[in-house]
């Protein structure tokens, strides 16, 4: 059985935005399912995956229930005589943060803006993720060659996001660790719905020596494809259908697994090949003129796929799905590498959920 790993402790920063929220919202906090803890999650998503966390392989991360938790420790701490003063509160970070900056709360404020300047758009969170570093570093030690052990792998990562300004925590040694053997089948962690793209020495001993395998990769094709000029491809006929460009859509699908980006729904046929749709979030057809391109293409299962089309959910601008008549809401899951147009995302939340 696959072990489900745990989400990150919370860190000072983003306890500090949690604050700036609790200050700005008591005594009446949001409830969990309102739109405003929604966004504080998603806030708190974008601000991970900026850090190097990988979503995928922690699927409650800061999710709205955790949020909203977190501000009623933030409550807790306020008022420890009110009966709240039980609730658990991690490992003090919440009192360490409260002691700073609840006597000033704009500085909170002025730092947390700070913290979260990234203009709210999952395009615009750096793609150079843990993943590009890691594979970079591997390259550029010989790893794709010959076994290298992660000692070496930390300081070349290391040295690699310190040249491009990208930060090192406290836990860049684990995110390391985990990118890696989450894709490899040599590992107790390995997620099948991501490439098996690194191999290990021993595969019955942990030694720490690992290499690169196998790197014909979805990444590249993307970056290479986001450098060319984007035309849209139309042949027209007696009928003027758009010819839609399939091996985006296989390339997509493959980067996933055929796992649903929304649901995480995988359908398993009869032959044993698995099924997936490439969807357009910008239409193609009609008036819409969207773009057959990775930034407008998701992989998803039939059944959210009709949802997209039809307008029965939206995504938001913190790539957070919003299903309207349920009030259920799924993080948008990402492969490194495969990045939204926001643009895209604002046109079918603007002129097909607004129609629905």
């Amino acid at each position: 059985m696959k072990k489900e790993l745990r989400s990150p402790k919370w860190t000072k920063e983003e306890t500090m935005i949690v604050l700036n929220f609790y200050l700005n919202h008591r005594p009446s906090i949001p409830n969990k399912n309102s739109e405003e803890i929604l966004k504080l999650s998603s806030i708190l998503n974008i601000y991970g995956q900026k850090n190097g966390i990988d979503l995928s392989i922690y699927p409650k991360y800061r999710n709205p229930n955790g949020v909203y938790m977190k501000c009623m420790n933030m409550k807790s701490v306020e008022n420890p005589g009110t009966g709240l003063s039980n609730r658990a509160t991690g490992s003090g970070i919440e009192q360490i943060v409260w002691d700073e900056y609840s006597g000033d709360p704009n500085k909170l404020k002025r730092e947390v803006d700070q913290l979260i300047n990234f203009n709210q758009s999952h395009s615009e969170i750096p793609n150079f993720s843990w993943l590009d570093t890691i594979i970079i570093a591997y390259k550029n030690l010989g790893g794709d060659k010959e076994f290298i052990h992660y000692s070496k792998v930390y300081l070349e990562v290391k040295k690699i996001r310190k040249s491009r300004g990208l930060t090192w925590p406290s836990s860049a040694e684990a995110q390391i660790r985990k990118n890696v053997e989450v894709r490899s089948q040599d590992s107790d962690v390995w997620d099948y719905t991501k490439p098996d793209i690194f191999e290990k020495k021993n595969p019955n001993k942990n030694t720490g020596y690992w290499k690169l395998k196998n790197y014909e990769t979805d990444y590249d094709f993307f970056k290479k494809y986001n450098e060319l000029p984007q035309k849209e491809q139309r042949k027209y006929t007696t009928i003027n259908r758009i010819i839609r460009n399939t091996k985006i859509i296989r390339q997509i699908k493959e980067m996933y697994k055929n796992v649903c980006q929304i649901c995480k729904t995988k359908i398993r046929l009869n032959n044993g090949k698995y099924y997936s749709e490439g969807a357009h979030i910008k239409p193609l057809g009609n008036n819409h003129k969207g773009k057959d391109a990775p930034n407008n293409i998701l992989c998803l299962c039939p059944n959210c796929h009709t949802k997209l089309d039809l307008g029965v959910i939206y995504i938001n601008d913190y790539m957070r799905v919003i299903e309207t008549y349920s009030n259920n809401s799924w993080v948008l899951n990402f492969e490194d590498g495969h990045n939204i147009d926001i643009e895209n995302i604002r046109y079918h939340k603007k002129y097909i959920y607004k129609l629905s």
